[in-house]
């Protein structure tokens, strides 16, 4: 058994932790809708913007693994406090879950960056 002292600080940590995660996540949409809109505008000018576009969706998926990386910080931290079988099971479950998502938004900006050599390896 834990003493309660230890528990409260591991769970402020793992609100700690968390609300870093979900503020870097909150910021990313904020700011990919304004860049997102900006760069709208800009094609709807008759710019070019599909460099741009890829660039912005990079730049999305590197915010959203940087928040997705301090939740499953979290839910790690959060482990050590479990006190059930059934929650602890729970818990593995939602941070695998996340790990997989994240696992998935690498593998995109992966397939991106290599598009964008390909791209400029053609011109």
């Amino acid at each position: 058994m834990m003493p309660n002292d230890v528990r409260d600080v591991l769970d402020t940590l793992t609100l700690l932790v968390d609300g870093v995660g979900y503020a870097i996540l909150f910021y990313t949409v904020i700011r990919y809708v304004f860049r997102f809109a900006l760069l709208e505008v800009d094609r709807l000018r008759g710019w070019k913007a599909m460099h741009r576009h890829r660039e912005l969706r990079v730049d999305l998926l590197n915010h959203m693994v940087l928040g997705l990386d301090f939740i499953i910080i979290g839910d790690v931290i959060l482990a050590g406090t479990t006190q059930t079988r059934e929650s602890l099971i729970r818990l593995v479950l939602v941070t695998g879950v996340r790990a997989a998502f994240a696992l998935f938004i690498y593998l995109e900006m992966r397939e991106i960056r290599r598009e964008t050599v390909e791209d400029r390896d053609r011109r």
